[in-house]
């Protein structure tokens, strides 16, 4: 009897959480799979295949804009949700002008094995300590800032530049194109945070806490579906001894490291820290607090920027007719190295267009920037969603919708020309731009977008004038890529060689 109580209670406790999430929750009208409806461990055990991207946009090519992909999990491929989900809103049914409130970041996703716990990072400070610090930064990411800065990024991707030149000789070689990317990359982010370079070009090498990043990517993406099931109890105890998360204290310790002896020294120059170096007493900030902040700016720099360039070499190389025809913009603007500026380069309309079409294709982040609905719920792209929902964009799917692309799935660098006011006004269904938001959207958007889009630009030019590149095998690099918070990048090898201008 006893037995057969427990049986039906444990069946009961079974069924009653699908049931509910099935016919009573509140986002039961929202389409999506079955399962995925019913339970989170549909998407739970997506999450750590680092597949979830493609899926989720198969999702949406079946379901449309709106999929429910798990009991309390919204996603929108609608090009109004990033107003919607990311910017500031009046809540819905306010009369009287209210105080704008924007929907905060879900602390499933976020608390993990990335985060600061003590929120002494740009990425996962409250509202009001967040706005101190981008205020704080932003003097250093400003355009003008970068224009004084130009010399010192010059320097680095002069380096870059001898320095591949002098691994593959006169008559070239093969060489993995991602390492280098990302050489050139910690080298400049170093110099404008610490004034001092990570030595990458010249050592070959990466920093050990760079080295072991792309490790904590997996486990971090595991612990948030852990969250999804249930088992958010067990997170606190698993950050104190898995490896990741050692890895993630001991980079913090190095740049904290870094910071003060840059403060002992006393160094007084224009870059992304200085305007918060002078200030930071005024503005009560600890030297812990600014090395939380640099480890964010520092891991964003050798996760996406780096995986951009590579992504745009690497489809370049797979569109031959379209890589010819950046080369000849490039080398037909410029005699000499010299005269690749920051300035020159940003008129270089193909180039732009190239990287757009590259973002979208492969954006280096391609989900996990989820959100929770406010007090008093949100309207997305004119749905109502209840307090308390995760919503997100879809990056990848935003990206690759049939519903916003011609041939989304075609490398065309041309669909971008227009809104660079090169070219005639497309005919016909026209490319829905307003879904492409490589940086993200609203007031925690990328900080560093300018820093990132002058780097690219000013690298890839470089690149093309001084070399001849060349595929040398990785045909299906792009595919062979996982998705974890970030992409997981495999060695992509080129063939490089040395392009001798004349006089």
């Amino acid at each position: 009897m006893d037995f057969t109580y427990l049986a039906l209670l444990a069946l009961l406790l079974l069924i009653l959480p699908p049931l509910y999430n099935l016919l009573l929750h509140p986002l039961r009208s929202f389409p999506g799979p079955l399962l995925n409806r019913i339970s989170p461990f549909p998407y739970a055990l997506l999450l750590p295949t680092g597949r979830a991207p493609q899926h989720i946009h198969r999702l949406h090519e079946k379901y449309g804009p709106v999929v429910r992909i798990a009991p309390n999990h919204l996603s929108f491929t609608d090009a109004r949700a990033w107003r919607d989900i990311y910017g500031l809103h009046s809540p819905p049914g306010s009369i009287e002008k209210v105080e704008k409130v924007e929907n905060h970041k879900a602390p499933i996703w976020y608390r993990s094995l990335l985060s600061d716990e003590d929120g002494h990072d740009l990425l996962n400070a409250p509202e009001e300590k967040h706005m101190r610090l981008r205020k704080a930064l932003a003097v250093g990411f400003a355009d003008r800032q970068l224009k004084a800065q130009e010399g010192r990024i010059q320097r680095w991707v002069g380096l870059f530049v001898r320095q591949l030149g002098e691994k593959v000789g006169p008559s070239g070689g093969v060489v993995n194109m991602v390492s280098w990317m990302n050489w050139v990359i910690l080298d400049i982010v170093a110099e404008l945070v610490f004034a001092e370079p990570f030595g990458c070009i010249e050592g070959e090498r990466e920093p050990f806490f760079v080295e072991m990043f792309g490790e904590m990517l997996k486990p971090g993406v595991v612990l948030v579906a852990m969250q999804y099931v249930g088992l958010a109890w067990m997170v606190p105890y698993i950050l104190k001894w898995v490896g990741g998360r050692k890895a993630l204290v001991a980079m913090k310790t190095e740049l904290e490291r870094l910071l003060r002896r840059r403060i002992a020294r006393g160094d007084v120059v224009q870059d992304l820290f200085e305007e918060v170096l002078k200030h930071r007493e005024e503005w009560g900030m600890s030297v812990e607090e600014l090395a939380g902040t640099a480890h964010i700016v520092v891991t964003a720099a050798s996760e996406t920027t780096p995986t951009a360039l590579s992504g745009i070499t690497h489809l370049l190389l797979q569109n031959p007719d379209k890589m010819e025809k950046l080369k000849q913009e490039i080398r037909s603007s410029f005699r000499d190295a010299e005269e690749i500026t920051m300035a020159a380069v940003s008129r270089l309309t193909y180039l732009q267009a190239s990287i757009q079409e590259s973002l979208r294709m492969f954006p280096p982040a391609t989900h996990g920037m989820v959100r929770e609905a406010a007090t008093g719920g949100a309207i997305v792209a004119g749905h109502f969603v209840p307090p308390g929902t995760l919503i997100e964009c879809q990056i990848y799917s935003m990206n690759h919708n049939s519903a916003h692309w011609n041939e989304p799935f075609s490398f065309q660098p041309e669909r971008f020309l227009y809104r660079l006011g090169e070219g005639e006004k497309p005919t016909g269904r026209t490319d829905n731009l307003t879904a492409f938001q490589p940086f993200q959207h609203g007031p925690r958007d990328c900080i560093g977008r300018n820093l990132a889009h002058a780097e690219m630009r000013l690298i890839i030019a470089r690149l093309f004038f001084h070399f001849d590149l060349a595929p040398a095998g990785d045909e299906d690099w792009l595919e062979k890529q996982k998705a974890y918070f970030l992409r997981s990048k495999t060695p992509l090898n080129v063939r490089v060689t040395p392009v001798v201008h004349d006089g």
